[in-house]
């Protein structure tokens, strides 16, 4: 019997809100492993807008961290032999022009800009399903982002935040 599992996220500060991997650390070291992809996701936008500005923040650069996540993974393809899906990587692509072209309405945390972020988010994890990667999402950003979370003592993935304290 296969669980149906409903995501209702209460904040936008990652993108993997809609994950079919979770990480986890060993070591010092992390592993994404893969796991269930919700059935469904839930936003609530009244809770989402209402979040302190350094969750969406996150969540956005979480997000705009994907381009150098996308060129990271065609190069994986092109020199580790590593698999590719082009559709899943044009399809992020269009998503992060998207919210590009939204970060007033993303700043303001309006219903747009909010909107937008989440449906990012969601759509994020789609494709790292689609594409039975995290590539899609994760590059050597990621690693760096956790070296200075790791090195800092304190952070927030995806922000400037660990450095502003």
């Amino acid at each position: 019997m296969d669980l149906f599992t409903i995501f209702i996220p209460t904040t936008l500060s990652s993108d993997a809100i809609a994950s079919p991997f979770s990480v986890l650390w060993k070591e010092g070291k992390s592993h994404a492993v893969r796991t269930k992809f919700p059935n469904l996701v839930i936003g609530d936008y009244d809770v989402l807008m209402k979040e302190p500005h350094k969750f969406v923040a996150a969540g956005f650069g979480d997000m705009v961290a994907k381009y150098t996540a996308l060129f990271d993974w065609r190069l994986a393809y092109w020199l580790g032999d590593e698999p590719y899906l082009d559709f899943a990587a044009q399809l992020a692509e269009s998503i992060l022009n998207l919210l590009l072209r939204r970060v007033k309405d993303v700043a303001a945390q309006n219903y747009i800009g909010i909107e937008t972020l989440f449906y990012a988010e969601v759509m994020d994890g789609y494709l790292m399903e689609l594409a039975n990667t995290t590539r899609v999402a994760a590059g050597s950003e990621h690693l760096i982002a956790f070296a200075i979370e790791h090195v800092a003592g304190k952070g927030m993935h995806g922000s400037r935040w660990a450095l502003e304290q």
